[in-house]
C-alpha cells in the first residue's frame, strides 16, 4: 500500500494529509513557524517523522519556485525564500525525494482526482481567498507549462484601468475578486456613510469587515454589497470566460474562503461567462468537494505521480 505524505505550506498553518493507497488516511494542522526558512524547514522534517515511512512527499507552496525545488518567491510566507533549497533539503532529512507544486496547482489536482472534478479531462479550477489561484487539468492531467507556472486565471487582466495587482500587472481579477479586495471596496462604503447595512454589520468598525460580512449584506438586499459581490462576480466570468474560450474545460470548480459567498457570486459569474465564453453549453460551476485539506491532499497525490512531473 503507498504511502505519500501532503504538506499545504501556508503563512499561518502548515495543513497535512497522508495518503494510503490514494485516499486520506490521516491529516492534520500545526503553527507555520514565523522564524525563518530553516524552523519551517525542521517543523516539515518533524511531520514526516510523526507519520512514519512513506513513499513520496509532495509540498504545495503558495508562491514560485523551480523544477528542483528551489523556491523563488513565497510572498505570504515569513522568512528568506529566495534560492531556498526546499525540496532537496526536505528529501535529504526524509529520506525520499520530494516534489513541488504551487499551491493552487495542488488544489486543482486533488479535485481532479478525488473531489468535484472527478470524471473530467479538461478541468478549470480556481481558488478564491488572500489571492485568486487557479490550476488547468487537461487530457485527464494536470497542465503546468513552462516553468511550471501555467494556470494563473487569477492574473488574467479583466480591466486594463483597473489597480495595480500585486503581480505588477493593472486589473486582474484578483484586484476584484479577492478576499482583500472585496473586503476593502467594503470598507469604502463604510468610510464614505452612504447609509449601507454594512456599517452596522461591522459595528461601525471597517477593520471587521469580512467577505461572509459582504456577502450575507448582499443576501439581505444591501445594494452597495451586491454590487461589491456583483463586481466580483464579473471579474471571475471575465477570466473564466476567456480559459473557457481556449480550453472548452467540461466543469469549473471554484473553493477556497470566498467560495462561500458562491452563491450570490454565481449570478454574475455564469452570466458573463456564458455571455463572453458564446459556448451553447457553457461549463457548469460547481463548489470544490475536498475543503481545506484540498491543497495537501493534491500535493501528497503530485508525489505519488512522478510521471506527471516535466522533465
Amino acid at each position: 500500500m503507498a504511502r505519500s505524505l501532503g504538506i499545504d505550506l501556508g503563512g499561518t498553518a502548515l495543513k497535512w494529509v497522508l495518503l494510503a493507497d490514494g485516499s486520506p488516511a490521516e491529516e492534520g494542522t500545526v503553527p507555520t513557524p514565523h522564524d525563518g526558512t530553516a524552523a519551517v524547514l525542521a517543523a516539515m522534517v518533524g511531520l514526516a517523522e510523526a507519520v512514519g515511512t512513506v513513499d513520496a512527499v509532495g509540498v504545495g507552496v503558495p508562491g514560485l519556485y523551480e523544477p528542483d525545488g528551489t523556491t523563488t518567491l513565497l510572498p505570504n510566507v515569513p522568512g528568506a525564500w529566495e534560492g531556498f533549497p526546499l525540496g532537496p533539503r526536505l528529501g535529504e532529512s526524509v529520506g525520499t525525494p520530494v516534489a513541488l507544486c504551487n499551491d493552487a496547482r495542488a488544489f486543482t489536482l486533488a479535485e481532479l482526482r478525488l473531489g468535484a472534478g472527478r470524471g473530467c479531462r479538461t478541468l478549470l479550477a480556481l481558488t478564491l481567498g488572500t489571492g485568486v489561484g487557479g490550476g488547468v487539468a487537461s487530457a485527464g492531467r494536470l497542465h503546468l507549462g513552462a516553468h511550471e507556472r501555467g494556470g494563473e486565471i487569477g492574473h488574467q487582466v479583466v480591466d486594463p484601468a483597473g489597480v495595480r495587482c500585486g503581480c505588477g500587472a493593472r486589473g486582474c481579477a484578483e484586484t476584484v475578486a479577492s478576499a482583500p479586495a472585496i473586503v476593502a471596496a467594503a470598507a469604502r462604503v463604510v468610510w464614505q456613510g452612504v447609509g449601507s447595512s454594512l456599517a452596522e454589520a461591522c459595528g461601525h468598525d471597517p477593520a471587521a469587515l469580512t467577505v461572509e460580512v459582504v456577502a450575507e449584506q448582499a443576501r439581505r438586499g444591501d445594494g452597495h454589497a451586491a454590487d461589491i459581490i456583483d463586481r466580483a462576480g464579473w471579474a471571475l466570468g471575465a477570466a473564466l470566460a476567456n480559459a473557457t474560450t481556449i480550453l472548452a474545460p467540461e466543469r469549473v470548480v471554484i473553493g477556497g474562503g470566498v467560495s462561500s459567498a458562491l452563491d450570490v457570486l454565481r449570478p454574475t459569474l455564469e452570466r458573463t461567462l456564458r455571455e463572453r465564453a458564446r459556448l451553447p453549453d457553457p461549463p457548469p460551476v460547481v463548489a470544490a468537494e475536498l475543503g481545506p485539506r484540498a491543497g495537501a491532499i493534491g500535493a501528497a497525490l503530485w508525489g505519488l505521480e512522478p510521471e506527471e512531473h516535466p522533465a
